[in-house]
């Protein structure tokens, strides 16, 4: 999924990782937006890349955000696939992976670390008496943390 603010970042580690690890890195495949019409692209583009991915010998995949990698879980039952053991899913957002038909696995970013930081980077620039109070540009880091659970 092109569209959410965490889109290139996680390209780009995957990437890193697939180098570091020596691994040669599979093509990424972005997913069209579910409009919720009678003519959802979604469903086609899923069975798609199952198709493609089982073809091609994929046993695992990260799938960037929850509900990609629910339907595909979904998609991937119907064909009686299972999960983990012949494909393993791993979702990227935690907003409600653990309440799939099989608990997904997840990257689960800092939601209230960063809710927090950013409250306090407004109230800061809110406190502030002009320009020149205002508290110096920063780069902040945080870290997502694993929760693994039954897809993986």
């Amino acid at each position: 999924m092109d569209r959410t603010p965490t889109a290139s970042s996680l390209r780009a580690g995957y990437a890193r990782a697939s180098e570091h690890l020596g691994l040669e890195a599979l093509p990424i495949c972005s997913l069209p937006k579910d409009d919720g019409g009678p003519d959802d692209p979604v469903d086609p583009a899923l069975d798609a890349l199952l198709t493609a991915s089982l073809a091609g010998g994929v046993r695992a995949m990260l799938v960037h955000t929850d509900y990609y990698a629910a339907r595909l879980v979904e998609k991937a039952l119907e064909r009686g696939l299972r999960i983990p053991e012949d494909l393993a899913i791993v979702a990227y957002d935690d907003e409600f992976a653990e309440h799939c038909i099989v608990p997904l696995t997840a990257v689960s970013p800092p939601g209230r670390e960063i809710g927090r930081l950013a409250v306090r980077t407004v109230f800061d620039h809110i406190r502030a008496d002009g320009p020149e109070e205002l508290p110096p540009p920063r780069h902040i880091s945080i870290s997502p943390q694993l929760v693994v659970r039954s897809s993986s």
